[in-house]
């Protein structure tokens, strides 16, 4: 994601967002009164094993300003609350610096009194690089994650930069730097990542690169860091002009580049030399993400009702869902890539997003959006169609703290552990259902909604289902989580696994009072146990959801 767009997000605490807030649009009903129950039936086939679970979707982001968003203190060492939040959480991917374009990793080394106020980027002040290359080693394995590292690819020429990265991975890989947490050796990074969102970089920004010299960029410092190290695995940046997979045109769907950038992919394929060199392909997935001109009174046009702006957001992951797919199809026709095997797909920043709209420097309700149950059930959706697809390589939430709206906790505050937000909860999930094992098949039925009809970048659904589900096993237990889409009314659950029984089962789910209420509060949503009714001969566990609600079910057989 880039910074520069957004509002200076670390000059405004969730209570003041709150505070100075503007409002826009009706609210939809309260979740507390739900209008009835609707049935959710999923039968999981525990030995039907689809491919193996994969933990790395449950990776996050963390930026070097700002101490990490205040992760850490202005002596590099990481604060107590922030830091047994991250450990809970544990992600196991962090990706970093989250500002590369600017960033040069050296000034991010020695002692942290000696280091010298640095630009981080347009509109904020400089500072020092509190959390540097160590200190982000040193996080990753404070939460046992696998480190991810976005280069540097704009400020320099093409041969300072693949110098400067080429030095950063011998730093990294072929030095050993011991930990100040632990005293062991400090983990080497596998993954990097050729930069951050260049195709969104528009003419007028001073480190604007044409799509063509980007591509012959990535060539000097693809060759030059595997040079270093061929074991590393690099990621490329990448994005389709549009959703849909067809080619933009004026007054039709969105598209997911700066227009001089369209024809993004073509470009890159058409300009890489060594495509076979590359690991995965980088993107990033936000919905339903409100953008375009604005109306007399300073809103989007585009913003639409609550209720439009949730049955977009429920809807989003359908449209990402054919996205590789459509990858898929640009490498097979491509001469250079048509004869390598498909590539791995890195979603290397996923979110809810709604809008980051200012009217006369106050923030609008909707912003806040991200932080609610609502903005929580797209990250859970999205997190179960990733985990049924075996191309995903590995997966970063953007992020991990604080960072305006979007990370998964709070650190503007002196609790420990901080609040949490929403998303943690799905995040927190789906970290205990792909920790291992493997995929199992699953299918579910329920009753069908035509209310998704597509706002901003989300594509209309016809037919949508108003529940989805995943499931994993690991030995004798199995782990389904269930989403139940609908605003309105609560679940009845029943949850068959044929032809085994089942001796155990705990349901934890997580409910809120109303969809986009009191964004990122504590009461924003609630984690509760469910009461659950077994029969073990059958194989059939039932409970009830609350409306817009998800849960984790961990299920031992017999």
């Amino acid at each position: 994601m880039r910074h520069s767009p957004r509002p200076h997000h670390h000059t405004l605490n969730r209570r003041q967002v709150l505070a100075t807030s503007v409002a826009a649009g009706a609210s939809l009903p309260s979740l507390a009164q739900s209008s009835g129950q609707h049935a959710i039936e999923v039968e999981v086939k525990v030995q039907e094993l689809l491919h193996a679970a994969n933990p790395l979707l449950v990776g996050s982001n963390t930026p070097w300003v700002y101490g990490s968003e205040g992760l850490m203190d202005h002596d590099g060492q990481w604060r107590d609350g922030p830091a047994n939040c991250a450990k809970e959480l544990a992600p196991t991917v962090l990706r970093y610096p989250g500002v590369p374009d600017t960033y040069h990793w050296k000034q991010g080394l020695g002692p942290a009194v000696q280091r010298k106020p640095v630009f981080a980027y347009p509109g904020q002040p400089l500072q020092k690089i509190f959390y540097g290359t160590i200190e982000f080693l040193e996080a990753c394995e404070h939460v046992g994650a696998q480190p991810l590292i976005e280069l540097n690819m704009h400020q320099g020429n093409d041969a300072e930069l693949a110098q400067q990265a080429a030095e950063w991975v011998r730093f990294i890989n072929k030095q050993t730097h011991i930990s100040r947490l632990t005293g062991k050796p400090l983990p080497k990074a596998i993954y990097w990542e050729l930069g951050n969102e260049p195709y969104v970089m528009e003419r007028n920004h001073p480190l604007y690169l044409k799509t063509e010299h980007f591509a012959r960029r990535v060539n000097a410092v693809l060759a030059a860091i595997k040079a270093v190290d061929p074991s590393i695995k690099v990621g490329l940046p990448f994005a389709l002009d549009t959703y849909s997979g067809r080619p933009w045109r004026p007054n039709s769907e969105m598209a997911t580049v700066v227009g001089e950038h369209l024809g993004w992919a073509k470009k890159m394929f058409d300009g890489i030399e060594r495509p076979q060199d590359l690991s995965f392909l980088a993107v990033h997935w936000y919905m339903p993400l409100i953008t375009g001109p604005t109306n007399a009174e300073g809103y989007p046009v585009a913003l639409g009702s609550d209720e439009q702006l949730y049955w977009g957001a429920a809807a989003g992951s359908e449209t990402l869902r054919r996205v590789p797919g459509l990858i898929n199809d640009l490498w097979r026709q491509h001469p250079k890539t048509a004869k390598l095997p498909l590539p791995r797909i890195g979603v290397t920043e996923y979110n809810s997003y709604f809008t980051s709209t200012r009217i006369k420097d106050k923030e609008i309700r909707q912003n806040g959006y991200v932080m609610t149950q609502g903005g929580a059930l797209f990250v859970a959706d999205l997190l179960r169609m990733m985990a049924h697809e075996p191309q995903m390589e590995l997966g970063a939430h953007w992020s991990l703290n604080g960072n305006w709206i979007f990370g998964a906790f709070d650190v503007l505050t002196q609790a420990n552990p901080p609040p949490v937000r929403p998303a943690f909860h799905a995040l927190k999930m789906f970290r205990r259902l792909l920790a291992g094992g493997h995929i199992v098949a699953s299918q579910v039925k329920v009753e069908a909604t035509t209310k998704a009809t597509g706002i901003s970048f989300s594509a209309p659904w016809p037919n949508m289902p108003l529940a989805s589900a995943v499931a994993a096993r690991q030995g004798k237990t199995v782990q389904v989580v269930v989403i139940n889409k609908d605003p309105a009314r609560s679940g009845a659950i029943k949850l068959s696994l044929p032809g085994v029984q089942v001796q155990s089962a705990q349901v934890e789910q997580v409910q809120a009072k109303a969809l986009f209420d009191s964004p990122g509060l504590p009461e924003a949503s609630t984690l509760v146990k469910a009461e659950v009714q077994v029969d073990a001969k059958r194989g059939t566990v039932q409970w009830q959801m609350g409306p817009a609600s998800y849960g984790l079910a961990t299920l031992n057989l017999a």
